[in-house]
């Protein structure tokens, strides 16, 4: 590709069909019989797939990509959260250093885990408090400090990007993610991604939010509401009307730009996630929880996004992605990160917790409601400085963590840093394609390299992955 359109069902079809043709094959049936069930096509999948057998069509892959996805032989097939930290964490939320000199100690102070020695900030009490079910992986290394590139590079092990400006930030990458090999798998029977922009930006473009096995979810802070979907607040028969008169106004087009363009093609979204989740759809969608859960996770879009993740997961979904927010804190990062945020909700303000107490609630969240099933992860693309700006802020830096999750996790600390957090010191290191690979393969899945650009070897050279899963 030579600019940097959007990738549509209309300029790219991995497949001979559309979404609008997979709509016309599914049809109105229901593929639920219980309430939240799980979608038979998991386990069966485990159970009929062939190890090393590419599981999307070679000849689709963009730009010669040499790596294409297989099942990882011995593994369980698991559903899969990704919760990308745009913009870089700060290492010392995942790292504190108390004994620093003041300008590497950092912003934040420290608290104690259940693991005896080991510490995080305080904006993760949650899962300070429940450290044993989390792999904390504290020595990914970036070498690239671009927002592009670098998300690029975490995705799919290319830097490159698409376009003549390798720098702008809504740039897909050459190649597709792991995330999107996966979410084209699932797409030609069911859902491929669906990913929640808890922010009001667009995700970043090695996120590729516009892809056709993308079920892409704009948070709409135009119009004041903080869930991650067109449904406004309401009971569930209000809502469920919502979304039904929202798709006939997309297909009628009689007000088309009501989302702005990341809602043009939210009717075929809805319609596919309608037609998958059947009767559990207003459920997945809906971000009702009781008054003393709400307590506890909180208000905000990242808040919301975590309840409609873990809904999604139960009612079936296999893949879903939550783009977290805005981690690039050059400046103010107490303000963002730790203090209380205002929002709007139907015209009246309340307080929710800064994005690293966020951060800390839903992962937590989906760690109780689905970590029995399915895997969970936070990484960014890089990290910050290890020492704090004149402007109250970090800039961005090359040492940064990782955090998972859930089924199938072993739990521990995994690398460590010198005493300011400046650089790596322990045998492991790991670049930053390393992170999305781990969580694909504790998925069940893993990208290995072709042969002439179409064969795979008996013994294929694998992606880069981290050597805890292997």
């Amino acid at each position: 590709m030579s600019s940097t359109k959007a990738i549509t069902s209309a300029s790219v079809a991995p497949y001979a069909y559309t979404r609008r043709d997979f709509l016309k094959e599914v049809g109105k049936a229901t593929l639920f019989t219980g309430a939240m069930s799980a979608l038979p096509f998991i386990t069966a999948e485990k159970a009929n797939a062939t190890p090393l057998e590419p599981l999307t069509n070679i000849a689709n892959r963009r730009n010669n990509d040499p790596w294409v996805l297989v099942r990882k032989p011995g593994t369980k097939v698991r559903p899969l959260v990704i919760i990308f930290l745009s913009g870089g964490p700060n290492q010392k939320i995942f790292d504190p250093k108390p004994l620093a000199p003041e300008n590497f100690r950092g912003l934040y102070e420290t608290i104690n885990t259940a693991t005896p020695g080991l510490q995080l900030s305080e904006v993760l009490p949650k899962t300070a408090s429940n450290i044993d079910s989390f792999r904390l992986i504290r020595c990914m290394q970036a070498r690239n400090l671009d927002h592009a590139q670098g998300a690029a590079l975490s995705t799919t092990g290319n830097h490159r990007v698409v376009g003549s400006n390798p720098v702008d930030q809504r740039a897909e990458p050459v190649h597709d993610a792991g995330h999107i090999k996966l979410a084209e798998h699932y797409f030609r029977r069911t859902l491929g991604c669906v990913l929640l922009n808890s922010f009001d930006l667009e995700p970043l473009g090695g996120i590729q939010p516009r892809h056709r096995a993308v079920s892409y979810v704009q948070y709409d802070a135009t119009n004041n509401y903080i869930y991650p979907s067109p449904i406004r607040p309401g009971n569930n028969p209000e809502r469920a009307r919502e979304v039904l008169r929202l798709r006939n106004a997309f297909e009628s087009g009689s007000n088309p730009d009501v989302y702005g363009a990341p809602g043009r093609n939210m009717d075929e979204i809805y319609a596919n996630v309608e037609n998958i989740l059947g009767e559990n759809f207003p459920r997945a969608f809906n971000s009702d929880v009781p008054e003393v859960v709400r307590k506890q996770i909180g208000y905000g879009p990242l808040a919301n996004a975590a309840i409609v993740a873990s809904n999604l997961i139960q009612a079936g979904a296999p893949l879903v992605a939550i783009d977290s927010g805005n981690w690039d804190t050059h400046q103010n990062e107490i303000s963002i990160i730790k203090d209380d945020v205002n929002y709007r909700i139907n015209g009246e303000t309340v307080r929710g917790p800064g994005l690293g107490f966020a951060l800390d609630n839903a992962i937590n969240y989906l760690r109780e409601n689905v970590g029995d099933r399915a895997v969970i992860g936070a990484f960014g693309e890089f990290g910050r400085t290890p020492m704090v700006t004149g402007r109250a802020g970090t800039d961005h830096g090359t040492v940064y963590s990782m955090l998972v999750t859930g089924a199938g996790v072993s739990p521990g600390v995994t690398g460590e840093t010198d005493p300011r957090g400046e650089r790596i010191i322990s045998r492991e290191i790991y670049n930053e394609e390393t992170a999305l690979e781990t969580l694909l393969n504790l998925a069940g899945y893993m990208r290995v390299k072709l042969i002439g650009n179409s064969v795979i070897p008996p013994n294929p050279e694998r992606f880069p992955t981290q050597s805890w899963i292997n």
